[in-house]
């Protein structure tokens, strides 16, 4: 079974919640997107925590905000994984 299709599966076994799309594939115009979201309501973000996955399977991750420690930028990032998984 290829990934895409155990992804599928998942998806049509209700497991598992597909995210919103607004044009997912073109991810420096999502960050566009979401930049000027954070510009035009300052309130709505003031950290964030970003993590990607490269090509070759590794992992990077980037935190913006005032004086984010690294055990914040987890914290952040586990409480948006109960809420994802969760909602």
């Amino acid at each position: 079974m290829t990934d895409e299709t155990s992804d599928q599966n998942l998806i049509k076994s209700n497991k598992v919640k597909q995210f919103p799309i607004f044009n997912i594939h073109n991810i420096p115009e999502a960050l566009r997107k979401v930049a000027n979201d954070i510009e035009a309501n300052p309130s709505i973000c003031t950290k964030i925590v970003l993590a990607g996955l490269n090509e070759d399977g590794s992992v990077w991750y980037k935190a913006f905000g005032k004086s984010i420690l690294r055990y914040e930028a987890v914290g952040i990032l586990e409480y948006a994984k109960r809420e994802i998984t969760e909602s």
